[in-house]
């Protein structure tokens, strides 16, 4: 059995992940996203939260950043004010138009504590969409390249779909963050596509590895892009407890699911549920969505949050 991972599991709108990444910096990508799942765990508690704090010590600690850049993260994250970007570039989420606003809405930092404001499309997004990954930021932790961790979360986005769309090379370079370089196609495909899938896939902590093909049009020109990813061994193997903590139940109620979902991702999600509602009630969700189109665990949570809507909301950490 693989030894016991550590996890720091961000749930995050597919919108959000299919979003420009243009001006950002790595270390900007990383910090947004520990503060995401920041806010997300503090909304939890207080639906009605409008300010979120987090000592940027944690920060750093998480990311094993020397303490004497402290004041530098802080400066980083002051910048997401500034930066406008675009969601739903794909249409992943039809529920969204096309929309367009800063990462962050506001922003302090004093005494060694960060606050910060989302802007309401955000946190409105955070807790309920959909249509979402579940983004490990321990994973995030190794990578060294910025258009590395974008990739990433796309292929996370839809590792339980059929397949991954193939993605037009204009709209990959906004949401990798590379629109504004002045690379030749062929450096672009060097240091966009190739390096990242290089680097996905040499961590034996992610659990699948990504390749990819170049679609070509009228005069052998590149005009897009199609990934793919094949799971690990490892991954395959049922509710390996090395993964994720599950319960008995989580298990049982895994297995009345179509057999591509029985993984450990899903029996997360599965035991959120169960945490929340109960057995009975997520066994007749799971009963009642069987055959629904689309992936089965959002069909699930959706049926249970129509039909039991005064159930208290509780932090799966998700």
């Amino acid at each position: 059995m693989k030894k016991k991972q550590e996890k720091a599991l961000l749930r995050k709108a597919s919108a959000m992940i299919e979003a420009s990444n243009t001006g950002l910096t790595l270390l900007q990508k990383k910090s947004y996203n520990f503060l995401l799942r920041e806010a997300r765990s503090q909304l939890f508690k207080d639906s009605k939260l409008d300010r979120f704090k987090v000592p940027a010590s944690k920060i750093l600690e998480f990311y094993e950043i020397d303490k004497k850049n402290i004041q530098h993260v802080a400066n980083e994250l002051k910048k997401l004010e500034k930066i406008i970007i675009e969601y739903n570039l794909l249409g992943k989420d039809p529920n969204l138009g096309w929309g367009a606003f800063p990462l962050l809405s506001g922003y302090d930092y004093k005494d060694g504590v960060i606050t910060f404001q989302l802007p309401f499309q955000i946190k409105d997004q955070l807790v309920n969409s959909n249509r979402f990954a579940i983004i490990d930021l321990v994973h995030e932790k190794f990578f060294k390249n910025k258009y590395t961790l974008s990739l990433y979360e796309f292929l996370v986005d839809y590792m339980n779909a059929p397949q991954i769309p193939e993605i037009d090379l204009e709209t990959y370079k906004q949401m990798v963050g590379a629109e504004n370089k002045t690379y030749t196609v062929h450096n672009f495909i060097k240091y966009a596509v190739d390096l990242p899938v290089k680097e996905i896939n040499s961590l034996d902590i992610i659990p699948f590895t990504a390749k990819y093909k170049l679609i070509k049009g009228r005069r052998n020109k590149i005009e897009a892009i199609k990934f793919s990813i094949d799971f690990k061994e490892w991954y395959l193997k049922k509710f390996d407890d090395s993964i994720a903590n599950i319960s008995q139940e989580a298990k049982e109620l895994t297995t009345l699911l179509d057999e591509e979902y029985h993984n450990s991702i899903t029996a997360t999600l599965i035991q959120g549920l169960l945490d929340k509602y109960g057995f009975d009630k997520v066994k007749e969700a799971i009963e009642k969505t069987a055959g629904e189109e689309g992936f089965l665990p959002v069909r699930i949570e959706q049926y249970l949050k129509e039909k039991y809507p005064s159930n208290k909301l509780l932090d799966t950490s998700l």
